[in-house]
């Protein structure tokens, strides 16, 4: 999807539960990512993160944390240009 669009990798975060699907994916194109872990997580998803982040890599455990996260992120940036 990220190819059909234009966007600012500084910008832009993938927030998921999965990091084999949603959280590897988001580092490997250096896009910010948090993630939400499952109480109860498959096998399937667990997933040694070997690439170092270009952007933020967080985890939460609330997606309730999310918001304020992206909020201070946008401040910073601001901030720093």
């Amino acid at each position: 999807m990220l190819n059909q669009i234009k966007y600012d990798p500084k910008k832009t975060w993938m927030i998921g539960n999965s990091l084999k699907t949603d959280i590897r994916p988001a580092v490997e194109v250096g896009i910010h990512a948090i993630h939400v872990p499952s109480e109860l997580e498959w096998s399937y998803n667990q997933v040694e993160i070997d690439i170092a982040p270009k952007g933020k890599m967080i985890t939460v455990h609330s997606l309730l944390e999310v918001p304020e996260i992206i909020q201070k992120h946008a401040q910073e940036t601001v901030v720093s240009t």
